[in-house]
């Protein structure tokens, strides 16, 4: 989000940087994949999951970068890195994983130092932008149990190019409509 920072502050537009960020990956990924002669197809039946993953980590990186407009980087990256307190219990409440009293332990213990050291910061934070970074952490929680039911058949290198790329088409489109390089 630092990098992030210094893209708004450039002139950057959140779509913009968000679109030049999947589109590197999606590119660099899908030409490691063709280079070292890896699979790079994607079963219809798993289009459904994609999708929402797609959206996930749309949503995740486009709240996190953007959240960074508003609020400073180190509160966002704390609101943020919120998400493993979730995925621990959402994996334990659809039967994912068991939620143990020394996992909360551990979770807990370490998001309180992380909140030491940055000492807090929330409590004039602007709402729009602790929201953002809020919900991006949300989205990676989710997407944590999404992305564990789609690698069990697709290797992880491609779902990651495959989830770059479409949302790289997803950025691309939502500029086309907006008609505005800058939303």
């Amino acid at each position: 989000p630092t990098f992030a920072r210094l893209a708004f502050d450039g002139g950057a537009g959140a779509l913009t940087l968000q679109l030049a960020r999947f589109a590197l990956a999606g590119v660099g990924l899908g030409l490691l994949l063709a280079l070292t002669g890896r699979p790079m197809a994607i079963r219809a039946r798993h289009l459904p999951l994609l999708a929402a993953l797609v959206v996930l980590s749309g949503g995740a990186s486009y709240g996190y970068m953007t959240s960074v407009r508003s609020i400073p980087v180190p509160v966002a990256s704390l609101v943020f890195f919120t998400f493993p307190l979730m995925v621990g219990p959402l994996a334990h409440l659809i039967g994912d994983e068991r939620l143990t009293a020394r996992g909360v332990l551990a979770l807990v213990v370490g998001f309180s130092g992380i909140a030491l050291l940055l000492e807090g910061g929330v409590s004039h934070a602007d709402p729009l932008g602790l929201a953002l970074a809020f919900g991006a952490g949300s989205c990676v929680a989710v997407s944590f149990q999404v992305s564990r039911r789609l690698t069990v058949d697709i290797p992880p290198l491609l779902l990651t190019a495959a989830v770059a790329s479409a949302c790289a088409v997803l950025c691309a489109a939502l500029i086309a409509l907006s008609g505005d390089l800058e939303p």
